[in-house]
Formats: structure tokens, sequence, C-alpha cells
């Protein structure tokens, strides 16, 4: 299988779980099906760390802040709280 295929591949399999849950949130719901532990079922080579800190830059801040309520939330929580 090309590498595109792959890509393709793992990216309908994650849009798959999306589809099951409101929020990016709502899908840690126990210690096997955890995101870390569902992307390094499709992609076997995932690191949790280096990994997630380039999809994060990548998808970027606001997206994710729009999309996950409670860590939006928590963010703005940590806004209010420094100093004018």
């Amino acid at each position: 299988m090309s590498l595109g295929a792959r890509r393709e591949r793992a990216v309908q399999q994650f849009q798959q779980v999306m589809s099951r849950f409101g929020t990016p949130e709502e899908i840690n719901d126990g210690v096997s099906t955890a995101p870390s532990k569902r992307i390094l079922a499709v992609a076997p080579g995932y690191q949790k760390v280096a990994d997630g800190i380039i999809a994060a830059r990548r998808i970027g801040l606001h997206a994710i802040r729009a999309t996950c309520p409670n860590f939006n939330a928590w963010i703005q929580k940590m806004e209010s709280l420094r100093e004018p």
C-alpha cells in the first residue's frame, strides 16, 4: 500500500472515530480507548509527545479551542488570572 493510500485510510479511520463523538474531548472514554491508544492502532509509529506537539501546531490553538469547550474554558480561566 502506498504512503498516500495509508494516509487516506488513516484519515478515514480518524474521521470514523470523530463521527461517534460530539467533541474531541469526549473520545477519551477509557484506558484502552484513549486518543493516543486509538492513534497508535492506526499509526504504530506515533510518538505522543513529539507528534502531539506537531499536530497541535498544525491544527492551531484557535481551532482547538473552538472544538474543545472544556479546554477553552480552562484557557479562559487562565487568561482571567493574568494581571491587567
